[in-house]
Formats: C-alpha cells, structure tokens, sequence
C-alpha cells in the first residue's frame, strides 16, 4: 500500500490513538482520491476531507477500541470514507457521480452521527 498524503486539495482527518496512520491505499485508490479532490476543487474551490482508508499493513481499523469490526472493509486499502457534513447537494450529487465515473461505488451514510460517504474502489 502506498500512503494518501494531504494536498492543497484534501484534508485526512480522523487520526485517533488507536490508528494514527490510517490513510494507506492501493495505488489506483490513492491516485483516484487524488484525482477526486482536484475535480472538485477545481468546481468548487473547496477541500475534500478524507477519513478513514487503511492501515500501512492492512488488516482491522480499530473502530471501537476492541480490534473487531465493523470497520472490515478498511483492511486492504480499497476503501476510504469522504466526510460529506456542510456539502450541499449539488455537491454530493458531483461527488458520487465523478466517483462512479472513476469506477468506483458510493454507499451513502450521510444519515449517520458523523455523515459520510464510503468509497469503494
């Protein structure tokens, strides 16, 4: 895995004491983060904020301090979670949609105490 380092067009938050290096990724993944947050700085003059990816080794993201899932699918470095509070629609709707174009999918947990989408790529 390679390491999705913050540009001038994205922000990786998220960091906690149990895993604080967790923006690792494919790199097809990263490469695609990367070019996500360019697009749609370049639409809207604003930052995308990246939460959790991978580990540097992969294997479980301690979500809830017990090194168990849920947070499975942050294991092999094809999953990232992009916080959407404060997006308005139109911007969600340019996000999911230049995401699948990239080949990627999109589940929508915007409805969660901390909204946000989870890409899968």
């Amino acid at each position: 895995m390679v390491a999705l380092v913050e540009s001038a067009h994205d922000s990786l938050i998220g960091y906690r004491d149990e895993h604080p290096d967790n923006h690792w990724g494919t790199p097809a993944m990263v490469v695609a983060l990367g070019a996500l947050a360019d697009s749609f700085y370049a639409r809207y003059s604003k930052r995308l904020e990246y939460n959790d990816m991978s580990l540097q080794l992969g294997g479980v993201l301690d979500l809830n301090r017990d090194w168990k899932p849920p947070h499975d699918e942050h294991r092999v470095g094809t999953s990232a979670d992009l916080r959407t509070f404060s997006r308005n629609a139109r911007e969600l709707r340019f996000v999911q949609r230049s995401w699948e174009l990239r080949g990627g999918s999109v589940l929508d947990e915007t409805d969660l105490d901390q909204p946000h989408y989870h890409l899968r790529f």
